[in-house]
């Protein structure tokens, strides 16, 4: 292919991701537009937590699976099993018994796998369609899908680093008090562990606690310095000087104190 042609193909590949941006944008407004009128006339919560759950439900698949009869006498052998269970006792996964259990469904005929699994059919779909009518937890919701994104993500980004060599450093901490997400921290190997040790003089880990302190509360909920700490203390002091100055001085204004050893004296009571 020509420069040229390259270039015509370039600028179409812009163009188009362009407009798909644009038309996204634009369906975003709407989403927000919605959750203004969900707000509206539910009075309850807020704007932006019916805009999440509308992004939520629209991230969820929109056909539901029918429940096969194997699935639901798999259930049903499951919860026979853990019921006779001591109370405390780990649970053993399905896929221990699995295989058993499978032999067990292939020595039935139709009609006993069918008499065998009506009842646990009903009662999944009970289950099922009391998940749809109960209220739903926008932060709960939030934290499963955060634990099920950051899995496939880490997993192709392991595939990634496998195949191609490359370092990743991935950091994911919540900005919404309300969220009860914790801070997430994934790398691909003790080589950047050590490499963000050596240069920011602390673990991956305290940064991702300090970052996410920073993004709930800002400025004010992130660990000061020490000289940073003594200044503040100093300024605080000062004002309150100054206020009881005022305040004792009354109704004179404008007074100013001047203390020779100021900062000597604050250095030793403050000094560990």
């Amino acid at each position: 292919m020509t420069p040229a042609g390259k270039k015509a193909r370039s600028d179409q590949r812009k163009e188009k991701n362009t407009n798909i941006n644009q038309v996204l944008d634009n369906t975003l407004v709407q989403v927000w537009k919605l959750a203004e009128k969900l707000f509206e006339h539910s009075g309850t919560n807020s704007i932006k937590y019916w805009y999440k759950r509308l992004l939520q439900q629209l991230a969820k698949k929109k056909g539901t699976r029918q429940t096969s009869r194997w699935n639901a006498f798999l259930s049903k052998e499951s919860k026979a099993r853990n019921d006779t269970l001591p109370e405390g006792t780990p649970r053993p996964k399905v896929t221990e018994f699995a295989k058993e259990v499978r032999e067990a469904w292939k020595l039935m005929s139709k009609d006993e796998q069918v008499a065998a699994t009506d009842d646990e059919l009903v009662r999944i779909a009970e289950v099922k369609e009391m998940k749809k009518t109960s209220a739903h937890s926008v932060p709960l919701n939030a934290f499963h899908d955060t634990r099920a994104t950051l899995a496939s993500t880490t997993s192709q980004l392991e595939a990634l680093h496998n195949r191609t060599g490359l370092e990743m450093l991935l950091v994911a901490v919540r900005s919404d008090g309300q969220s009860v997400v914790c801070p997430q921290v994934w790398t691909t190997g003790d080589h950047v562990d050590e490499f963000f040790q050596l240069t920011n003089q602390m673990p991956i880990t305290d940064f991702a606690g300090k970052l996410e302190c920073y993004c709930l509360t800002g400025l004010q909920g992130t660990a000061n310095t020490y000289g940073g700490e003594i200044m503040a203390l100093k300024k605080n002091t000062s004002k309150l000087i100054q206020d009881k100055l005022a305040e004792a001085a009354a109704p004179c204004c404008n007074l100013k104190m001047f203390y020779v050893n100021f900062d000597a004296v604050m250095d030793g009571l403050t000094s560990p």
